[in-house]
């Protein structure tokens, strides 16, 4: 059941990457999200084989516990959440334009405000939004890494795609270290520069 989540979900992807217009790709994220739930239910049977009861909970309430904290003693803080939420939540059929949207600054920031607001629950000296979030960070930490080591020659190109809330903390962290050049995507989704 796993090795099919995963098949679905990778055809998925593929097929997202093809996609030429919005309601394909609105159809082909559909597919993907079918084995990305495939693949949380079967990482919580897989860790109901492998891990011992005791320790279960651990393994799988860390973002359930840093929900409920916020929806019982920071409930303003949940509410933000579902307004940043549904704040980008208009979709144009135009594939071209609807690229460039998402990757317009103000949605970049608009996107990575979610993890800071998130941060930011907890009281006193709990801290369940800062140890969510700080997984958010050594993941894209651990892309700027990789990306530092595939680039082995001045003159190698390396295209870079991923989600929006990936982009803000990629590009301060490529920007910043001074090892990679940052060529961003806006220059080559104009319209007018389509034959580039």
């Amino acid at each position: 059941m796993l090795q099919a989540a995963i098949v679905i979900f990778l055809v998925g992807s593929v097929l997202c990457g093809l996609a030429q217009n919005i309601p394909q790709l609105a159809l082909f994220r559909g597919i993907q999200g079918v084995g990305g739930g495939g693949l949380m239910a079967m990482a919580f049977a897989i860790i109901g084989d492998v891990v011992s009861p005791r320790q279960r909970g651990r393994y799988t309430g860390y973002l359930g516990a840093v929900f409920a904290y916020a929806q019982e003693h920071q409930p303003e803080i949940q509410a933000e959440l579902a307004v940043l939420n549904r704040s980008g939540q208009r979709f144009d059929d135009d594939l071209l334009r609807e690229t460039c949207r998402l990757n317009d600054p103000e949605a970049l920031a608009r996107s990575h405000r979610v993890y800071l607001t998130l941060a930011r629950i907890g009281t006193g000296h709990e801290y369940p939004g800062v140890n969510w979030v700080k997984g958010w960070y050594q993941r894209n930490l651990t892309i700027f890494v990789n990306l530092t080591r595939i680039a082995t020659a001045p003159d190698d190109r390396i295209l870079v795609i991923y989600g929006a809330g990936h982009i803000p903390l990629l590009t301060q962290f490529i920007r910043e270290s001074g090892v990679i050049d940052l060529e961003p995507a806006e220059r080559y989704l104009r319209e007018e520069n389509a034959d580039i």
